[in-house]
């Protein structure tokens, strides 16, 4: 709808219509076993974004980042398997420390 004007209906083959009452339920039932995939890292998830996390030494920063590697991998192939497409453009790491480093 925009304004008074309603445009067509069309059939959904995947997803759930933008701006339904039910799509938010839905898309949280669909993506509820997502976290089983995730091994290592800590996780947030809200609505359709998901965040990653992991807190270590500095020390242990470089196996550190090889887990959350690893929990992308099996994010990204849950995703396939369940037909959707993740986003790399949206994509970020952030690496917090207190003291400087070299990467």
């Amino acid at each position: 709808r925009v304004g008074s004007s309603l445009s067509d209906w069309l059939p959904l083959k995947y997803g759930v219509p933008q701006g339904s009452i039910l799509g938010p339920i839905l898309f949280s039932l669909f993506i509820n076993d997502l976290p089983k995939c995730i091994d290592s890292s800590q996780y947030i998830l809200f609505a359709d974004d998901l965040q990653l996390y992991v807190q270590c030494p500095l020390d242990n920063a470089a196996s550190s980042i090889l887990s959350l590697n690893s929990d992308l991998n099996n994010i990204n192939q849950w995703a396939n398997h369940n037909g959707m497409l993740l986003n790399a453009k949206k994509s970020q790491a952030i690496l917090f420390s207190k003291d400087e480093i070299d990467l």
